[in-house]
């Protein structure tokens, strides 16, 4: 299997060997890209959105396995909306 930190059916490459089973990883929410339904990633249910003129903050939580609340920075005016 690939190492590294999965986020639902998504392997990110971890920049170093982690030996433990479990860890806390920190993601910025600019650091998060938006995919198609049926693409590898994190399936995540859209709460909420912020429109901030350029930018938006989509705040959502994920759907499979514990629930995990998620933010995510995305284009203004192009993004999903809640649900």
């Amino acid at each position: 299997s690939e190492a590294g930190v999965a986020f639902g059916s998504a392997t990110v490459p971890a920049p170093v060997r982690v030996q433990s089973p479990t860890v806390t990883v920190g993601v910025r929410p600019e650091d998060l890209v938006l995919v198609g339904a049926g693409d590898p990633g994190l399936s995540v249910v859209v709460d909420l959105v912020e429109e901030l003129g350029a930018d938006g903050y989509l705040y959502g939580h994920t759907v499979e396995g514990d629930r995990v609340d998620i933010v995510a920075r995305v284009d203004g005016r192009v993004h999903p909306g809640p649900g």
